[in-house]
């Protein structure tokens, strides 16, 4: 920053923030991209105290500003509507010069401060809205009632009618014009991520069984029900680990029952919340990464099962396809049971050089991937674009 410019404040606004890990990808590429924010640019971020599905608030300071690393918190006690307000009033002093929102649903995060965007609240600052995935077809059937009854309400009033978007796939982008129309202004810029550019190395000590691994919520969106449907169809020996957190008892008790009718070749294990500071290593233990999911727009967890060196099985409905086929996984439909069964069967043949050689393919996609991915922060884009547009 030159001797005299004055900082670019961008208020940023989301639902969850670490400590927080419950609501998965969205929280760590917000954590990446603040923490990689390029001088001149100063984060303020209004947050909730609480993570997804808990009533305890975080381990932090509450309702005050808090300085961590290149941003200033704010976690908020959102059961208290002046503590929200103060928060709101505490960031407006600060004259954000760029709102910038993590998510597009939530109604404390989202809606309130669009709203009050286009009260003018906010002065003249820009707005930059990550849907973060919110608009694929597949994420708007779920709670579609409601998620159609805002979508109707915000096109009539014409809320979003100068608002800037943030895609992070050529999907998103698709997704974001069949909702708001190919009017909509977009900016695609790749995710963030908080890793180091240099894949870990394959690790194998042993010729024993391929070991699984799925990392992720325990919901019916990721498909872990998918994964042990497969394993009860396998006939080798196969060992396979879950963690994540779950939101929904009644599909974490049905996945239980599930893994007690594997067969007796295959070693099933349930567990819970991993730190995030966590999971490098954690992934780095297994040999492959296991993902039926409804869909991403980005796939944090993806790009580090990669760059743990995981062979990767996933869906179609991801950005990362392309990769996961050239590195030596498979991209497999959700419902094919069968095509899962035979992916892990056909990788547990291997021998145990051939799953270090198809693991540090993997490696090698991630560092190839991470070359190709240099570009200006999204701060600076969206700055960038929106003064050629005013």
């Amino acid at each position: 920053m030159k001797s005299g410019e004055k900082m670019v404040v961008v208020g940023i606004f989301s639902p969850y923030y670490p400590p927080a890990v419950q609501a998965g990808g969205p929280i760590q590429s917000l954590a990446a991209l603040i923490q990689i924010t390029p001088d001149g640019y100063q984060p303020l971020v209004l947050t909730s105290a609480y993570d997804l599905g808990t009533k305890q608030h975080l381990p932090v300071e509450l309702n005050h500003w808090i300085s961590e690393g290149r941003a200033y918190i704010r976690y908020i006690t959102i059961r208290s509507p002046w503590r929200v307000v103060q928060g709101l009033i505490s960031l407006r002093k600060r004259n954000p010069v760029l709102i910038y929102l993590n998510s597009f649903f939530n109604p404390v995060f989202s809606m309130l401060p669009l709203i009050l965007w286009v009260c003018h609240f906010w002065g003249s600052a820009r707005l930059l809205l990550a849907p973060r995935g919110q608009f694929s077809r597949t994420a708007l059937q779920h709670h579609s009632v409601r998620k159609k009854a805002v979508l109707s309400l915000v096109r009539t009033v014409r809320i979003c009618s100068n608002v800037t978007w943030q895609s992070t796939s050529q999907t998103e982008t698709e997704d974001i014009h069949r909702v708001f129309g190919e009017s909509a202004k977009v900016i695609f810029r790749k995710n963030d991520i908080a890793l180091s550019t240099t894949a870990m190395p394959p690790i194998r000590d042993d010729d024993g069984p391929i070991r699984l691994v799925f990392l992720g919520r325990m919901t019916s969106w990721k498909g872990l029900d998918i994964v042990l449907r497969a394993l009860s169809e396998c006939t080798t020996k196969v060992v396979f680990d879950a963690y994540g957190p779950h939101q929904d008892l009644g599909y974490l008790q049905e996945c239980e029952k599930l893994a007690t009718l594997v067969p007796s070749n295959v070693q099933v294990h349930l567990h819970g919340v991993v730190l995030h500071s966590e999971v490098q290593s954690l992934l780095n233990g297994y040999d492959v990464f296991v993902y039926p999911t409804c869909g991403e727009s980005f796939g944090n967890v993806i790009v580090e099962a990669l760059a743990a060196s995981c062979i990767v099985l996933v869906t179609p409905y991801t950005p990362w396809s392309d990769v996961v086929s050239r590195s030596g996984g498979a991209v497999i439909d959700r419902d094919d049971i069968g095509g899962w069964c035979s992916a892990i069967e056909n990788l547990s043949h291997l021998s145990s050089q051939d799953i270090v050689e198809r693991r540090g393919n993997s490696g090698h996609a991630f560092e190839s991937w991470t070359r190709d991915s240099n570009q200006l922060h999204i701060f600076q884009l969206a700055m960038d674009q929106m003064s050629l547009n005013s």
